[in-house]
């Protein structure tokens, strides 16, 4: 058996149980009454601190209305001087006037910044839509006083409408001591204005801006930002020294683009590809009075769009109106061929790099030298006096010169004559009852008839003009060389009457070799 199993005898369990009483700490009565004793006086403090602190939170909120609160004269002097202060930073209320409705947050944001007086304040969530509020920023923003002028812009939620609403108030900053010292001031605006005009560098305006007593002087970054504002340098000193009745051309391809980035942002979205066929459209006046006139027509088209019609005006009708085809008969309507010569010097003379003036006039005479010898010794370099005719243009005039198209004489005097072609697939020229009154009339009648006109000697038919966008564009089309052919001044290459009629030449030059083998 397991001694798990055996019990113990009676006297070895008497023993253990002792052992076991021995071990253990006594309790005594006294211990137990000394806790219990703790315990209480605990409690009863807590109970007091509580009592205490909702007494001193009593006293801080104020006197009651039973008890009132002495104090001294002083003390209420100075709780009316409080009162009044709190009084005096108080919000008043403003009244919003409606002003006017922009079609486009482009068009409301450049009109704010035109004002050059609001600086963005606050934007609200409000159930009419977003208001997004300006301040004068001509007073400092932390000053005490403020501008009482003030204007928001409402982002109607209703529509995509943008209301402005200014207040009933005028600008009264003026009285304000703590105005706003950012930017250039007048004075200083009319000052670099007079040193502008007499050609001085910045550095120069700078020094002569300096030596006037009492004039605030503008930091270098300000001086350059504002002179980009004042007219271009290169027109101003054109003007002055051919006079103002000098053609400054625009570079086409510049214009186009700037013209095409302000439609994207301030036109509909329905209305933008219509606009931009319009204005190529215009671009394609042969002179100056029709120009003049097409311009006022498509002013009249588009004046539902307020913001592009009178940027468009302003910018590309008044104050750089020399883009159009016909403004200078004769030369390039885009500058692609000056930066290519530009390109030229900088990859083959200077190397990208910026040289002293005596070394880049060392550096100027080697590339004069180097092209007018290369001119000498290179037939093709020479400067074209006549333009050339391609062999893809003598295959268009060919096939034009053949189809059935009826050109009649317009008037003729001992040295040229003046013929009418039909524009596009029309056989004859079509006599409208009366002249073009709105802009879609001008389309439709200005490209449906051109206006050759040819020497009466026929080595000189090359000197002929025509009226059409490509010859204003490249000095040569197919209506030109086409009434030649049909006139006999000139017999165009055989490779030109290889293509059928109707059909365009492919790219590449022409197969040399003949067929072996002709089926009849």
């Amino acid at each position: 058996m397991s001694p798990a199993c055996n019990p113990l005898p009676p006297h070895r369990k008497r023993r253990a149980a002792l052992a076991r009483t021995r071990t253990r700490s006594p309790v005594f009565p006294s211990q137990s009454r000394a806790c219990t004793y703790v315990y209480w006086v605990c409690f009863v403090f807590c109970v007091l601190v509580s009592i205490f602190l909702a007494m001193a939170n009593e006293n801080l909120a104020g006197p009651s209305s039973c008890a009132p609160l002495l104090g001294s004269s002083s003390e209420s002097d100075e709780d009316e001087d409080i009162t009044e202060h709190t009084k005096k930073r108080r919000r008043q209320n403003k009244v919003w006037v409606f002003e006017r409705k922009f079609s486009t947050v482009r068009s409301a944001e450049e009109f704010i910044k035109n004002e050059k007086t609001w600086s963005i304040q606050k934007i609200h969530m409000t159930e009419e839509g977003v208001k997004r509020y300006y301040r004068c920023n001509k007073v400092k923003v932390r000053s005490e006083v403020q501008c009482s002028a003030a204007i928001y812009l409402l982002f109607d939620a209703s529509c995509d409408d943008i209301l402005l609403f200014r207040t009933e108030k005028c600008h009264d900053h003026d009285n304000c001591d703590c105005q706003s010292t950012s930017g250039i001031n007048e004075a200083t605006k009319k000052e670099i204005e007079k040193l502008f005009e007499l050609r001085l560098k910045p550095k120069s305006i700078m020094k002569n801006l300096s030596k006037i007593n009492g004039l605030v002087l503008p930091t270098k970054l300000q001086l350059n930002n504002y002179l980009k504002i004042i007219p271009k340098a290169i027109q101003t000193a054109f003007a002055s020294t051919f006079g103002t009745d000098t053609v400054i051309r625009m570079c086409w391809a510049h214009a186009k683009k700037k013209m095409q980035t302000r439609v994207e942002q301030s036109v509909q979205k329905k209305s933008q590809k219509e606009i931009l066929q319009d204005i190529d459209a215009l671009q394609c006046a042969s002179t100056q009075e029709i120009f003049d006139r097409a311009s006022e027509k498509f002013l009249d088209k588009w004046k539902s769009e307020n913001d592009f019609s009178a940027y468009f005006e302003n910018e590309w009708l008044i104050l750089n109106r020399f883009w159009y085809l016909g403004a200078s008969p004769g030369t390039p309507a885009t500058n692609n061929a000056l930066e290519s010569f530009n390109k030229t010097i900088k990859d083959g003379g200077t190397l990208r790099e910026r040289h002293p003036l005596a070394r880049f006039l060392v550096i100027a005479s080697d590339i004069v030298k180097d092209w007018s010898n290369e001119y000498i010794t290179n037939t093709e370099r020479r400067f074209a006096k006549l333009p050339t005719v391609s062999l893809k243009t003598w295959t268009e005039s060919y096939q034009w010169a053949k189809l059935s198209k009826q050109v009649p004489l317009k008037n003729s005097t001992e040295l040229v004559c003046s013929y009418r072609i039909p524009a596009g697939l029309d056989l004859e020229c079509k006599n409208f009852e009366k002249p073009w009154e709105t802009f879609d009339e001008y389309k439709e009648q200005h490209f449906r008839e051109w206006e050759v006109i040819m020497p009466r000697e026929k080595e000189n038919w090359l000197q002929g003009t025509c009226n059409c966008p490509k010859f204003l564009k490249d000095y040569i089309c197919k209506h030109l060389v086409g009434l030649a052919i049909r006139l006999k001044h000139v017999q165009p290459p055989s490779e030109a009457r290889t293509i059928p009629i109707g059909m365009k030449r492919k790219r590449g030059r022409p197969a040399k070799a003949k067929k072996a083998l002709i089926v009849l």
